[in-house]
């Protein structure tokens, strides 16, 4: 098989650095400034340990299988609400999130890659920008309303993914001398099942991580008609014993996404988490 030959990082930089390339940065940094990041406050999480004054970086991963029907109500609740597997599962994220800390907004942060919009797939290096996603649910009228904001921030920041998290900090954040916690970060993506190699066995899986950049860092993998959770998180503030039942109760709030009409409220979405968790 030939393989297309890699691209230099310093090529990418270069097409990075371009003038049109440029253009479409500042236009972006103008959108994130209105989203008023400066004013977003650090999660209100509950925590096991209290924060050390300098942080350690320790860290752990806590994987976990989810059955077969978790994967199926998804599903549903995508077709349901007219949205993506993937807006489903930030969404649940951010209600259980928002549930926990009782904060009415959070920031969760969502990868994605920034060396496709220059057809440099090849490209061997690090081409990943965390944008900054803002779902305030106070401002939600239904829980059809909150999942239809979800897929509307995520487009927005995709439409507006030319800057990263790391440069918005500098260009914005630092305005106000203030930086948000960008403590909260989510993907989704879909993996191949089994890889081919004849009659040699391979198998796909995540590596453990024993340092970690953010507070919870929750990779959702669909996988031979199922979802797998890796969720890194700081040893220094969390418990294993505890982010195992936050990840159980995250199936919880999508059953019931599926349960509840299109018109029901946040409020009565975490009544009927509540009433199964007893």
């Amino acid at each position: 098989m030939q393989l297309p030959r890699p691209l230099a990082y310093s090529e990418y930089v270069r097409l990075r650095s371009s003038s049109e390339s440029l253009a479409t940065r500042k236009q972006d940094i103008d959108y994130w400034r209105e989203q008023n990041l400066a004013a977003i406050t650090p999660h209100n999480l509950p925590l096991d340990y209290r924060r050390p004054a300098s942080r350690t970086y320790l860290g752990a991963t806590l994987s976990h299988q989810y059955p077969p029907e978790v994967l199926a109500d998804v599903r549903k609740a995508a077709s349901k609400f007219g949205v993506t597997q993937q807006n489903v599962m930030m969404a649940t994220f951010a209600l259980m999130l928002a549930q926990l800390s009782k904060d009415e907004s959070v920031l969760i942060g969502m990868p994605t890659a920034d060396q496709a919009d220059f057809g440099t797939d090849p490209l061997v290096g690090y081409g990943v920008n965390l944008l900054p996603i803002h779902i305030d649910l106070a401002s939600a009228d239904s829980v059809s309303g909150l999942l239809a904001k979800v897929r509307d921030r995520v487009i927005d920041a995709f439409e507006h993914k030319s800057v990263g998290y790391s440069e918005l900090v500098r260009e914005i954040i630092s305005d106000a001398d203030k930086r948000p916690a960008m403590q909260l970060v989510f993907n989704y993506s879909a993996y191949f099942g089994s890889l081919d190699f004849g009659s040699l066995k391979a198998a796909v899986f995540e590596n453990a991580r024993s340092a970690v950049m953010f507070d919870l860092f929750l990779n959702v993998v669909e996988m031979n008609e199922q979802l797998y959770v890796d969720l890194d998180y700081s040893t220094e503030i969390f418990s294993e014993e505890t982010l195992s039942q936050w990840v159980a109760a995250m199936a919880e709030i999508v059953a019931i996404l599926v349960s509840v009409d299109q018109d029901a409220t946040i409020s009565d979405l975490q009544a009927g988490h509540d009433a199964d968790a007893k």
